[in-house]
């Protein structure tokens, strides 16, 4: 079954923690990829690391 949002590209701002972290992460498990816009309460690498295994880091 294709991923319904192949081909696409989110932004999610605040994705470093809570809401936006958890939208992140549910749009990549749908096939978007996924740029990340946070004020950084956390090291980048943390989020974008959550990220990985989706292979939908844009």
């Amino acid at each position: 079954m294709a991923d319904r949002l192949d081909g696409t590209v989110a932004l999610v701002t605040g994705a470093s923690s809570g809401i936006g972290s958890a939208a992140a992460l549910a749009l990549a498990a749908q096939g978007a990829a996924v740029a990340l816009a946070y004020i950084v309460t956390r090291p980048r690498h943390v989020a974008i690391n959550e990220l990985r295994p989706t292979e939908q880091v844009a």
